[in-house]
């Protein structure tokens, strides 16, 4: 059985984290996005 070293378990966890928040604020923007869409536009 090959020991983790670590580090590579932070660098995973750091990967993991930095790839939500990426989808967060993504979802965040396209948010906004479409709330100003509404406001230029009002139906």
């Amino acid at each position: 059985m090959v020991e983790v070293q670590p580090g590579r378990k932070r660098v995973e966890a750091e990967e993991k984290r930095r790839r939500e928040s990426k989808t967060a604020s993504y979802r965040e923007g396209s948010w906004l996005q479409m709330e100003y869409v509404m406001q230029a536009h009002p139906p």
